[in-house]
Formats: C-alpha cells, sequence, structure tokens
C-alpha cells in the first residue's frame, strides 16, 4: 500500500504544483473557499474530517493537493490586501507540507522493514526520492510564489513575508541536501550489499585470492556506506535544525505579537483611565459645582426667608393696624350713626309736632272759614 501511495503522491506532484521557469507561477485555480469568508471555517473542517478518514497510505497526496489550496488561497489574500489573512493561510501551507515530508521520512525508515523483495524495496526507493524532489519543487514554488506577492503588501507584512522566504529557502536547501545525501547513501548500501554476496560467492567457490578481493571490497564498501550513513544523519539533523530554528522564530514571532498586542492594550488602557480620570475630575468638577450651587442656593434661600419674614411682620403690623383702624373706624361710624339715628329721631318727633300743629292750625282756619262763609 505505501508503494502505491508514493506512486500516486508523484503523480499528482507531477501533474500540479510545478510551473515552467518562462511562465508566471499561480494557484489560484486550485484554491477553494477563500479565507475571508463565512463558509471559510466549515470548510476547514470538512477538511480536517476528510484526513482523519483518510487512511495513512493515501494521507500524503491528500496533504499535497491541499498545500496547494493553501497556494492559491495566499495569492488571493494578496491580491485583496488581507495581510493577515495571508500570513495565516501561509502558515497553514508550511503545516500541510512538512506533514507531507513527515509522511515521506517515515516511508524512507519502514521501506526496509516492509519491502523484502530487492527489487521492490529498489522501486520504492526511486518512487520515494522522485517524492522528494517534487516537494522540494514545491517548496521552490511557494518561494517563487511569495517573491510575486510581497511588493503588494503594506510594509510590516511584506518583511514578515521575507523572513519566511528565508526560512523556506534554508529548508529547501536542508532538504535538499538531506535528498542528496539519502541517494549518496542508498547507492553506498547497495555496493555495500553486493560487496557481501560477492565475499559469500568467492567463500563458496573457495578461491582465497578471491576471498581475499572480495573482503577488501567489503571493507571498503563498508567504509563507504558508514561514511554515507553519517553523512546522511547529519543531513537529517540539519534539516531538523532547520524546521526546529522555523518553529522557534515562529514562536519568537508570536511572543513579539503578544508583546506588541500587550503594549497596545497597556496603552488603549492608560488612554482610558486617563479618558476616565478625566470624566471622573469633570464629574466631580460638576458634583462640587452643584454642591456649591446648592450652597449658595440655600444662603439665597435663607436670605429670602427672611426678607419674606421681615415683609411678612411687615405686612402683619401694618395689617393689625389697618384692623385696628378699620375698628376704631367702624366704632366712629357706629357712634356717628347711632347720633345720626338720635337726631333723626329727634327731628321726627319735631316734624310729627309741627306736622300735628300745622294740622290744628288748618283745621282750625277751615272751621273759622266754614262759619264765615255761613254768616
Amino acid at each position: 500500500m505505501k508503494k502505491i501511495c508514493i506512486l500516486t503522491i508523484s503523480a499528482l506532484l507531477a501533474l500540479g504544483g510545478v510551473a515552467k521557469a518562462d511562465e508566471t507561477i499561480s494557484f489560484k485555480d486550485k484554491a477553494g473557499i477563500a479565507p475571508d469568508s463565512i463558509f471559510y471555517k466549515v470548510d476547514r473542517a470538512l477538511e480536517e474530517i476528510s484526513l482523519k478518514f483518510t487512511s495513512d497510505e493515501d494521507k500524503a497526496d491528500k496533504l499535497l493537493s491541499i498545500s496547494e489550496e493553501r497556494l492559491g488561497e495566499v495569492q488571493i489574500m494578496a491580491e485583496d490586501e488581507k495581510s493577515e489573512l495571508l500570513e495565516e493561510t501561509l502558515e497553514d501551507y508550511n503545516k500541510t507540507i512538512e506533514e507531507a515530508q513527515n509522511i515521506v521520512d517515515e516511508l524512507n525508515e519502514g521501506k526496509d522493514e516492509n519491502d523484502t523483495d530487492k527489487k521492490e524495496s529498489e522501486k520504492a526507493q526511486d518512487e520515494i526520492n522522485k517524492v522528494e524532489e517534487e516537494i522540494a519543487k514545491n517548496t521552490e514554488n511557494s518561494i517563487k510564489v511569495l517573491e510575486t506577492i510581497k511588493e503588494k503588501l503594506p510594509d510590516k507584512a511584506k518583511k514578515n513575508i521575507e523572513a519566511v522566504i528565508e526560512m523556506q529557502k534554508n529548508k529547501k536547501e536542508a532538504v535538499r541536501l538531506m535528498v542528496e545525501k539519502r541517494h549518496e547513501f542508498n547507492d553506498a548500501k547497495e555496493a555495500y550489499n553486493e560487496a557481501k554476496t560477492a565475499l559469500e560467492n568467492a567463500k563458496a567457490s573457495g578461491d582465497a585470492e578471491a576471498i581475499k578481493k572480495a573482503e577488501e571490497e567489503l571493507k571498503n564498501a563498508e567504509e563507504v556506506f558508514d561514511v554515507k550513513k553519517q553523512e546522511l544523519k547529519e543531513a537529517v539533523a540539519k534539516k531538523a535544525e532547520v524546521v526546529k530554528a522555523k518553529k522557534t522564530a515562529k514562536k519568537d514571532e508570536e511572543a513579539k505579537k503578544d508583546e506588541e498586542n500587550k503594549k497596545d492594550k497597556e496603552a488603549k488602557k492608560d488612554k482610558e483611565d486617563k479618558k476616565g480620570k478625566k470624566h471622573e475630575n469633570k464629574v466631580q468638577d460638576n458634583i462640587e459645582n452643584k454642591e456649591e450651587i446648592k450652597k449658595e442656593d440655600k444662603q439665597e434661600n435663607k436670605m429670602n426667608n427672611k426678607k419674606e419674614d421681615k415683609s411678612e411682620s411687615k405686612m402683619n403690623n401694618k395689617q393689625e393696624n389697618n384692623e385696628e383702624n378699620n375698628m376704631e373706624s367702624k366704632k366712629e361710624n357706629k357712634n356717628k350713626g347711632t347720633e345720626n339715628k338720635e337726631v333723626n329721631k329727634n327731628e321726627s318727633i319735631e316734624n310729627k309736632k309741627r306736622n300735628k300743629n300745622e294740622s290744628v292750625e288748618n283745621k282750625k282756619d277751615k272751621e273759622k272759614g266754614t262759619k264765615d262763609k255761613n254768616k
């Protein structure tokens, strides 16, 4: 199954992700839902589920296909000038291609254990070598893509991309060296195995000279094998250092971003505190002004109350005086009325007497006139 997986990866890399030198490299047609879409997280979740249900033998080719999709998304985010999403997507690309490389490394380590047939083992190794070369080409293409898009980005994002490009170049060189040393190791291993077989054949023939020659050739082959084995080990370690340095740089970058975010938060908090203190002072001033106004109003009310009390007292005194005057006036009027009444009564009596006297006189005059008439 692993041999089938290797063939599949090789075919996939031969078909996509590689461009000719005179062509503009683009993976935009490989991109699916863009990272700025509200459905992107759903798409990534489905992608993760699909990977979980993919067998280990088929996972590498799926990862390489996903890596091309990530590169396409990086280009789209660059065109849309969304640098933050671009950097996040680029990090996802790096993780994906590293995971594919890890699978190839596992295939290399387990090849001899799983493939007992020499021809099958050689064929599997050839395919592994091709896959490693294609992964290196994929990494080279990612560098070209980044070189193309970095000029479209703002200065801060541009610096980050330049750092990523440098790490990608270091990784590419480390992988290239590892692949080269693995080829040399495999050749040395094959020569060593052939030398062992030759010695066994010489021993079987019983030819002392042939045995001696075979032993010398085996010794030389073993020395070369040991050297190439050590060189491969060092190349693998160097590649691991590059990956580790990349991860360390990523952590440092994240720590730097966290520090910047912390400073921004502290600056924002200081600004808010100053604003809050200013507001608090303003509120305190308003409270003090209100208290002062309240105090002044209280004093003014007190003065007004005193004035009102004084005015009311004055009015009361005036009212009392008026009432006394009214009472005096009423009393005088009453006395005057009594006097007038008495006068009127006396005048009425006098008038009655006068009228009575006049009536008696008139009667007398009338009687006298009657008498004179009779005479």
